[in-house]
């Protein structure tokens, strides 16, 4: 998968209340050259938007005043400094509420309230094009699209046309919406023409395009009216847009291809084709062609072959209303094939003769064949399909919204796609299924309430209640009483259907774009989907409570078990008769106990499972200010070169400069308690490391050391923040450490430690890969001498850079850079090879 990162050009931010900045535009598109500007560049991974900063830059990072938007709806507004948080900000979730404020350095720092006005949540609304602040050139490559560039070609009569309804074509040319049928096209799923959708928002309209077996449909998507600018949003609406049309692709049991796709049409009026190319696709919006505005210029005749779209059930009608002049009871004519045969309304005399797919079990214990209830006939919303031509082999769930007058009947269902497996995967249909209902009832403005909610009747032939009770649902689907089969037992008397009556013709063919939506219903609609969204919006948040509140026991729990393993370990160092070295049946025994300590809390969280999401977070650390034992030059610049270059690969990056053993474990726990199954992790240390028995540790700031035995139980272990990101079961881990110098410990006066320089070899667990500055007895390099102006050690400055080339998997990334290092070490006729213990299984690209 291809990882494009879209640079676009800032503009003026002279109504932004955080602060008025006079730097002007910055220019170009290689964002490691931008100094003194302002600017926004978005990251998108495969495809999709994961987060994008928009502020000031210096030295080709985030640097004053900016904002952070991640794809939750997350972001923060306040201060920047080297592409991290530092100084004075605010931290925002999607529906503008406070989370947390106060002063940042990478994490918060200290919280306290911050005015809002100071930080505003909606500071984007206020970026505005004008020519006056940056130019035509800066406002051009802010709006710049996949759609092909517009020629403003000047008619004298387009004043007539509403500011809304102009379109700009491919060729030059422009015209008015309402000389073409796609006005008066009705969106798939809604009751809502072309001409009643777009207005002054921006938007983007998407259609299927293919071959005849293709469904003509057609989605639009347009922010509400307080989001933003047509240039700030344009990848919103067109990403939006076409996830409706593949979702209804998805509900039609379409699955896209080259042959059948969603294509974008127009975004912000500009259509993604020429005049005449947009008029020979009138006849597949089924209007009577009419004659062309006064501004139009006049057209080549449109070919008569046309593409007929099909129309999905008005969502406002109920889902099993028969076609026109159907009587009630009958089926209605399907023209798309069936997934089964046509099964009619016969009597079994044994569940045998019932079809495999169409066998019901009920919560009494009985059986019964589909085809025994007016269920099979019913329609599902929003399809063409009836109950019984979508049941089959494949695992399925259907589910019904509550029986009552005031809640719609709609129905929902749900299979796998064929060849995706076995019965086995229940809960993802059920789920989906769901869904799917749920957006049934939104489209139909109302919210999900405990007295119309989407409830569970089916999943693969289990019926959610009793035989009698499916019965007497019956007359919910308008079809008259059957005699059951001879298989089934006697059951209560069932309520009387509905008479056999025939429906009118309705008064629009069902072919043709219905047009009863009123234009004065477009507002309320409006305000019903915005009181949807913030419920949405509202059952989110409180989801992400539930999480954090899981996360916080979840490290309580780790934190007491860590308590108690170090109260053993330091109980049995107390009672060794050497302090220094534990015997081989002394480790062993220890090591026995932290497994079984790990399996117990393994198991705990085995109990609260939360799905496997895939994300990517690094913790960097850098310390040169050591205390008691000799300081560092390079180490600080070491971890703030990694973390820019690790936030440009898309990993969330917390960053911590000369901190001391107690700041240090506690970020280590942190970082720990945040990460989950699937994620891919990184781990970065720039500072002094020894190892003691075998084993490597990292020194934090304070310590000083005076013993091995107080160095052992002060310093870090390497291998058990390695542990730690195995047992969190992280997919990917990559440890770097650049602690490979002279040991500060073996000084006069004190001899602690096992070798005079460099860390002893690891071994990794699978999926982990574990990469040192320097090999076993050798020291890394923090300069090539007085001439070497380069902030960084030698290390570093290599790999850092070797992370940002696209396409590169981590073991190229290390090789690389190990034969590079190796090359300026001995240019100055030093030996350093880093050492590369490697774990992983398959391969794992940092920047795509």
């Amino acid at each position: 998968m291809k990882r494009f990162l879209i640079v676009l050009v800032a503009l003026c931010l002279s109504s932004w209340s955080m602060a008025q900045s006079d730097l002007p535009a910055c220019q170009g598109t290689d964002t490691t050259k931008w100094d003194q500007c302002i600017g926004s560049e978005t990251f998108n991974v495969d495809g999709k938007m994961v987060s994008r900063y928009t502020g000031e830059y210096a030295n080709g990072s985030f640097h004053g005043q900016g904002a952070m938007n991640f794809a939750s709806g997350l972001r923060f507004v306040g201060n920047f400094k080297a592409g991290l948080r530092e100084g004075e900000g605010v931290e925002y979730n999607k529906d503008g509420g406070v989370i947390r404020s106060g002063n940042w350095e990478g994490p918060l720092n200290r919280a306290w309230p911050i005015e809002n006005n100071r930080y505003p949540f909606n500071w984007e609304a206020n970026l505005v094009s004008t020519a006056s602040a940056f130019g035509d050139t800066a406002r051009n490559k802010l709006e710049s699209s996949p759609l092909a560039p517009v020629t403003n070609v000047s008619y004298s009569d387009i004043g007539k046309c509403p500011v809304n309804f102009r379109l700009f074509f491919t060729d030059g040319n422009q015209a008015c919406l309402t000389d073409f049928g796609l006005a008066d096209a009705v969106l798939t799923g809604t009751q809502k023409t072309v001409k009643n959708s777009l207005d002054s928002r921006p938007g983007s309209m998407h259609i299927t395009t293919g071959n005849a077996s293709c469904p003509a449909l057609s989605s639009y998507f347009a922010l509400a009216t307080t989001t933003g600018s047509h240039s700030v949003n344009r990848p919103l609406v067109q990403g939006e847009s076409k996830q409706r049309c593949q979702r209804l692709l998805a509900d039609e049991g379409v699955k896209e291809t080259p042959d059948c796709q969603c294509t974008e049409l127009m975004a912000n009026g500009k259509v993604a084709m020429t005049r005449d190319g947009l008029r020979n696709l009138d006849a597949r919006w089924a209007r009577p062609s009419t004659p062309p505005s006064p501004m139009a210029a006049p057209s080549p005749p449109a070919p008569t072959s046309a593409v007929t779209a099909s129309l999905a059930t008005p969502p406002n009608l109920p889902d099993n209303r028969p076609a026109q002049g159907q009587k009630i009871g009958q089926d209605p004519q399907k023209s798309e094939p069936l997934s089964v045969g046509s099964v009619t309304n016969v009597r079994y005399p044994d569940i045998g003769k019932c079809p495999v797919n169409f066998r019901l079990s009920f919560t009494d214990g009985s059986q019964a064949c589909l085809t025994d209830f007016g269920l099979s006939d019913a329609v599902l919303t929003g399809t063409q399909k009836t109950v019984k031509n979508s049941l089959d082999s494949r695992p399925g769930s259907m589910h019904i919204t509550t029986v009552n007058a005031s809640c719609p009947a709609l129905i929902s269902y749900f299979a796998l796609a064929r060849g995706t497996g076995g019965g086995l995967p229940g809960p993802s249909v059920q789920i989906e299924s769901k869904q799917r209902c749920q957006r049934l009832l939104a489209d139909q403005g109302i919210k999900e309430t405990p007295q119309c909610q989407c409830t569970e009747l089916i999943t693969n032939g289990s019926v959610a209640m009793t035989r009698d009770g499916l019965r007497n649902l019956d007359a919910r689907w308008a079809r008259p009483s059957t005699p059951s089969s001879p298989m089934a037992a006697p059951s209560p008397t069932v309520p009387p259907s509905a008479p056999t009556v025939s429906l009118p013709n309705l008064p629009t063919p069902p072919n043709l774009p219905d047009n009863r939506q009123a234009e004065n219903q477009k507002t309320a609609q409006e305000l019903a989907q915005l009181e949807q969204r913030v419920q949405q919006e509202r059952s989110d948040r409180l989801r992400e409570l539930a999480d954090a509140t899981q996360a916080k026991r979840e490290l309580e729990d780790r934190l007491r078990s860590e308590a108690a393993l170090r109260q053993q370990e330091r109980q049995a160092r107390e009672s060794s008769e050497q302090n220094i070295k534990l015997d081989k049946a002394e480790r062993d025994r220890l090591a026995a106990e932290n497994a079984r300590l790990r399996a117990e809390l393994e198991a705990a969280r085995q109990t609260n499972v939360k799905p496997n999401m895939a994300f990517r977070k690094a913790l960097v650390i850098g310390i040169d200010n050591y205390k008691h034992i000799s300081r560092l030059a390079t180490a600080r610049e070491d971890a703030q070169a990694m973390a820019r270059s690790l936030t440009t690969a898309g990993f969330t990056v917390s960053q911590y400069l000369d901190i001391g053993e107690k700041d240090m474990r506690a970020a280590l726990r942190k970082f720990a308690a945040e990460v989950e199954g699937g994620d891919e992790v990184a781990f970065f240390f720039a500072g002094h490391g020894v190892q003691l028995g075998g084993l490597n540790y990292l020194i934090p700031m304070d310590v000083s050391g005076e013993s091995e035995g107080q160095l052992r139980e002060d310093a870090i272990p390497l291998q058990r923040i390695l542990d730690d990101m195995n047992d969190r079961k992280a997919k990917l881990t990559l440890a770097v450490i650049d602690a490979c110098r002279d040991n500060p410990f073996r000084v006069a006066g004190r001899n602690i430690g096992n070798v005079s320089r460099g860390l002893s070899p690891t071994t990794p667990a699978t999926g982990q890969i574990v990469i040192f500055s320097a090999g076993t007895g050798q020291r890394a390099l923090d300069t090539l001498g007085p001439q070497d102006k380069d902030r960084n050690g030698v290390f570093t400055r290599v790999f850092a850079q070797e992370i940002r080339k696209r396409g590169v998997t981590i073991d190229q990334v290390a090789r690389t850079a190990r034969t590079e290092v190796v090359r300026l070490a001995r240019s100055i006729g030093h030996e350093q090879v880093p050492a590369i213990y490697d774990q992983l299984v398959g391969e794992f690209i940092l920047m795509k």
